[in-house]
């Protein structure tokens, strides 16, 4: 009868809890790296990947692992994403200033009739009209324009200001317009190309041959 008492006894302290010291560490490795950082609403996400390991008692057959994954934030910097490819103003006015050099000169065109425009430095322009056809009956055979002139943007914005005779200049005005914003598609020494705002229609301009060799003169 003792005999049996003991071993019982015996049992019960080989299968009792485990030593307090490793029920401490599986709270301890249990309960790292689990801090964590916020940082700004507007910062950029980047995910990091940890690995927990959580001790185990002596009827597994080895460690078991556990990833968890942790977030931080990286501020992002303003003014730097791909949205921001707009040209900056100083990207923009070497290309203002080179069109507006090479587009000062004498030009021509024949739109009912042959057109000669001469830009100039300052920013004032002319333009003479010699009517062909039908139009001669209209608007007779000459007309004079005192014009303004820029260029913004890559477009050409030029008007009417004046002219001779006058009549024949508010009749034209009333025809044709006497203000255009056009696109520049194309200018070179030789070629003013110039697009309407609707995209309709070109007004091709050639430089007067006399001016083919030194333009903006």
């Amino acid at each position: 009868m003792s005999d049996v008492s003991e071993t019982t006894r015996s049992d019960e302290k080989n299968t009792g809890t485990p030593p307090l010291f490793l029920l401490g560490g599986f709270i301890l490795a249990a309960t790292a790296g689990s801090a964590y950082f916020v940082m700004p609403d507007d910062s950029q996400q980047t995910t990091i990947s940890s690995t927990l390991v959580i001790p185990i008692g002596p009827d597994r057959d080895g460690p078991t692992a556990e990833t968890k994954e942790t977030t931080t934030q990286t501020p992002v910097e303003p003014g730097v994403g791909p949205e921001d490819t707009d040209p900056s103003p100083e990207q923009i006015a070497p290309e203002t200033a080179r069109l507006s050099n090479l587009i000062v000169g004498s030009w021509k065109q024949n739109f009912y009739g042959e057109r000669t425009l001469t830009v100039k430095s300052d920013g004032t322009a002319s333009m003479t009209i010699l009517p062909s056809g039908v139009f001669t009956l209209g608007f007779g055979p000459k007309i004079d324009l005192t014009m303004f002139w820029a260029v913004k943007d890559g477009h050409l914005d030029y008007g009417v200001s004046g002219g001779t005779p006058a009549d024949k200049v508010k009749l034209a005005a009333s025809t044709w317009g006497d203000h255009w914003v056009e696109k520049i598609i194309e200018l070179t020494d030789t070629k003013l190309d110039l697009l309407s705002v609707d995209g309709s229609s070109h007004s091709i301009w050639e430089r007067v041959p006399s001016e083919v060799d030194s333009p903006g003169e």
